[in-house]
């Protein structure tokens, strides 16, 4: 054990420090650990909020120290926990660490499971200019995950990201684009004059979903484009169109392939 490590285990005492040796997390959609197992329990959520949210854990920019992914483990067993206050500290995540692909892909997934209560929080992030393009889309990627994981907190998901998008001359093409694409995936339709008037106002990237023709097709508004053109191939990734705009992961996340 390293004296980084040693010093890491006193700041975070058992069943915590165990976090610190786990090492590489499987990444989604196999299924998360059992935390429970390991004796966490919602007594845990405090010190689990602080080692998800711990600098000088993230900072740490060499793979096979374990230490490095503690703070993944920690906001999964948060999301199993369904700790409700868990949700804003970590959506500071968001911003603190904007080019993390974990933060990006896998902590959504930790919203998810903390549930409705997550909702207000990231409705509130999403609609600050503030922020910058991909925290926002992450925290939009976490609405349209709730929305879809419970229906009852779609209309209030859709009205967040809508709501979001209604400042379409105050922020990113690309953040405009990757709204339209979550709420597409929702098939909200009720967005729909919304979203007109931001491609009117040429306010969305292009590369995202293509042009307003093709939201209407996407959204059942048109059979068919009028000019019967089909969409343009290299705009048409449906899977996670935040990642294809994203800046080079950082070191931790190039090992996410396997451990060694």
């Amino acid at each position: 054990m390293t004296d980084s490590n040693a010093s890491a285990h006193q700041n975070y005492p058992p069943p915590l420090a165990a976090f610190l040796t786990l090492g590489w997390p499987e990444f989604r959609p196999v299924p998360w650990r059992d935390y429970t197992a390991l004796g966490v329990t919602a007594a845990h959520i405090p010190q689990l909020i602080a080692m998800a949210t711990d600098e000088q854990l993230h900072a740490r920019a060499t793979p096979d120290d374990a230490a490095v992914w503690a703070p993944v483990h920690a906001w999964r067993a948060l999301g199993q926990l369904r700790a409700a206050e868990a949700a804003r500290p970590l959506s500071r995540l968001f911003d603190m660490l904007e080019d993390d692909d974990w933060v990006g892909e896998d902590l959504p997934h930790a919203f998810v499971q903390i549930g409705p209560p997550a909702v207000p929080v990231l409705a509130e992030y999403v609609d600050q200019v503030a922020y910058g393009t991909f925290p926002r889309a992450t925290a939009a990627e976490a609405l349209m995950q709730l929305a879809n994981a419970y229906p009852n907190t779609r209309g209030v998901c859709v009205a967040a990201l809508t709501t979001a998008l209604e400042r379409f001359v105050l922020q990113d093409p690309l953040l405009n684009g990757l709204l339209v694409w979550h709420l597409i995936r929702l098939h909200a339709v009720e967005a729909a004059p919304v979203m007109e008037r931001a491609y009117a106002a040429d306010c969305v990237d292009l590369t995202v979903e293509g042009d307003w023709e093709d939201v209407q097709v996407s959204l059942g508004l048109l059979a068919a484009r009028p000019d019967l053109q089909p969409r343009d191939a290299e705009g048409d990734d449906r899977a996670a169109p935040a990642q294809r705009f994203r800046a080079p992961a950082r070191v931790r996340h190039a090992a996410q392939a396997a451990p060694a």
